[in-house]
Formats: C-alpha cells, structure tokens, sequence
C-alpha cells in the first residue's frame, strides 16, 4: 500500500512539470542625484530598475532568488548611486543614478538617470545600459537655475526639464500578475529651482530647494532628484513575483521574506526581501 502512495505521489509530480510559470522581476530604482547650493543647482531623478517579464517552463529543482536594493540618493553634488539586480531565472539590472551638480549620469543601469546642472551648458542624460532594454532613457537637464532632467523608466523615457522646472520621471509598466494592476519601475522626477518633476509608478518626485523624494519601497522605481545643497531621494527596492500551479509547492530558504495568495488555478508568489544566497525549491 505504502508503495503505492508512493508511486502516486512520483506520478503526480511527472505530470505537473514542467510547469508553466509566470513572472515578474523588477530590480532596485537609482537614487536621485545630489544638488549643491551655489547656481540654485538642480539635480536629476534616479532611473527606475529594469523590469523583466514573461513566462517558461519550469522543472522542479532549487532555484536563486534575490531582490535588488534601492541605491541611496548622492549626496550634495554627487550622483545617485545604481540600485541592485533582482534574479529569479532570469536578472533584472538595477536603474542607474540621477547626475548631480557638473555631471550627468554616469552610473548608468537598466533605465538612465536624469541630468544634472553643469556650470556651462547642458547636462546630459543617462542612457539604458541592457541588451535588450530593460528600460528606457533618462531626461536632458539644464543650466545654472535650471531644472534636472527626469529619470527613465521601463516604459519611457524621462523628460527634458523645462526652464526652471525639473523634467517628470518616465512611467514604468504595469502588471495584474497579482490579481490587480500595479505600475513598477517608474523614473524618479529631476529636482528644480521652481516646481520639481512629477513621479509614477513607483518613483519618488523631484523637489525644490529640498531633498528629493524616496521611491516606494519593493516597486523598484527611481528617486527623486534635489535642489539646493540637498540629498537626492532613495530607489526603491525591487521585486520578483511569479506563479505556480496550486498543487505544486515552493519552500524558500531562511533569508527570504514573502507572501503568497491563490488567484484562479495559481498560487502567486510576491519576494520582497532576499540576498544573493537565498533559494526557492519548488516541487
């Protein structure tokens, strides 16, 4: 009898793999550049975090599991830094950081950051450094009293700032995989000297003559940019959901946070929280 549940069990398991999953990964948002008093300096928003999705077959087997940490916003004059990768199967490339004062993007992701003011001239914007673009260009920032360009996002690009206002970050793209709609990986708005960019998706907004805002927390967008001899805001930290049949199992090693909830014939599985020796073993 034993052998015979046993044999049940096996075949069971045969037939549920591979299985087909659906996926959602979304890594870590760039910080928003950092501004300097002098010139009433602006400086660009954070590029939102790469986001890859789609679905595979999937064996039963261990598998990686990390979520990318938002990067901290730069400090009085310094650039954002590049939020981390988010891995499940696939990676998710962390967004690159918003440029501070006389500089532009130069830590460059899977979405651009903003431009920076720069003393003469223009500051350029960051661009998208993944093969396929896991997202999109930052915005163009201006001059002396002029605003920071917007960050990308990964579904477009951050806009131009405008006079003395910063450019909006770029929007990022939403997915259902959840049950409802949620927009992730949005650019981060360019900090200005009068109305700073607008954010979405996640983003945190430029601001003026303040610390640019931080992006929200495991949505993977950029952070706001600054003005002013303050700090750019923070990304936020990325994510990775996916699906499995209702009668498979995952069990996930001591390091990882998450929940799970059935929707239709799946249980959705949604990692805020793993680092880069977590597991998931699915069965």
């Amino acid at each position: 009898m034993a052998s015979l549940l046993a044999f049940g069990t096996f075949a069971s398991q045969v037939a549920l793999f591979p299985a087909e999953v659906s996926y959602v990964l979304v890594a870590g948002g760039g910080g928003g550049g950092g501004a300097l008093n002098s010139y009433d300096a602006s400086a660009g928003g954070g590029g939102g975090g790469g986001y890859v999705s789609g679905s595979l077959s999937l064996e039963a087997g261990t598998y990686a599991v990390t979520i990318g940490a938002g990067a901290g916003g730069g400090g009085t004059r310094a650039v954002g830094g590049k939020g981390g990768s988010s891995v499940f199967d696939a990676t998710a490339i962390g967004g690159g950081g918003g440029g501070g004062l006389d500089q532009s993007s130069w830590t460059s992701g899977a979405s651009g950051g903003g431009g920076g003011r720069i003393a003469v001239g223009y500051g350029a914007a960051g661009r998208t450094s993944t093969t396929p673009a896991q997202g999109k260009n930052g915005g163009n920032g201006g001059s002396e009293y002029q605003g920071g360009g917007g960050g990308g996002g990964a579904g477009s690009n951050g806009s131009n700032y405008s006079g003395a206002n910063g450019g909006s970050g770029g929007s990022g793209i939403s997915s259902s995989i959840t049950g409802s709609a949620v927009g992730r990986s949005g650019g981060g708005g360019g900090g200005a000297s009068s109305t700073g960019g607008s954010a979405s998706d996640g983003g945190g907004a430029g601001r003026s003559n303040a610390r640019g805002n931080s992006a929200s927390a495991n949505r993977g967008g950029g952070g706001g940019g600054s003005n002013r001899n303050q700090l750019g805001g923070n990304g936020g930290s990325g994510v990775v959901i996916f699906t499995l049949p209702i009668a498979a199992t995952a069990t996930f090693s001591g390091g990882v946070t998450q929940t799970s909830a059935t929707v239709g014939d799946n249980t959705v599985y949604t990692v805020t929280a793993a680092g880069p020796s977590d597991t998931v073993t699915i069965g």
